[in-house]
């Protein structure tokens, strides 16, 4: 036996900081993977002991379906990140409506009784009285009676 350990420490000193890393990360590689294969042998264990196959798949179906229910049951009706607000309210009805009271426009007159138009150039107008007007002048603007409201030269 004391062979064997000053073999071992004979290596373990040759292989120095870099082989006791590299043997310390194969002993937690080891220890991960036994901690990930024991829920696996457990499960065919505890089907081999439940009997029939079908009585624990069922048994976990059955589980399976009740936390699905859990969870559902705590998701509906709830927003992902805030509560909803209350709909809007419907709108008032609208007011009745009025009866127009005011009178209507005069009718244009039926004959121009105007002074004589002589010429038509663009937006200015002549009259055989001497009158100039253009389109949209003023009271201030404009000493004749007439207003020119718009133009269209043939």
């Amino acid at each position: 036996m004391s062979g064997a350990r000053e073999a071992i420490v004979g290596a373990a000193q040759r292989a120095g900081w870099g082989g006791a890393a590299a043997a310390g990360a194969v002993v937690v590689a080891a220890w991960a993977a036994i901690g990930s294969f024991a829920p696996v042998i457990g499960t065919m264990l505890e089907d081999v002991g439940a009997g029939s196959g079908e009585v624990a798949r069922d048994r976990r179906v059955a589980q399976f379906e009740q936390t699905h229910a859990n969870y559902a049951d705590r998701a509906v009706g709830r927003s992902v990140f805030w509560a909803p607000k209350a709909p809007p309210p419907p709108p008032p009805p609208a007011p009745p409506a009025r009866e127009r009271t005011e009178p209507e426009a005069a009718p244009p007159p039926a004959v121009y009784g105007g002074p004589k138009l002589i010429a038509l150039l663009g937006d200015t107008a002549w009259f055989d009285n001497g009158d100039t007007v253009r389109v949209g002048d003023t009271d201030e603007e404009s000493d004749s009676e007439v207003r020119l409201v718009s133009t269209d030269p043939p």
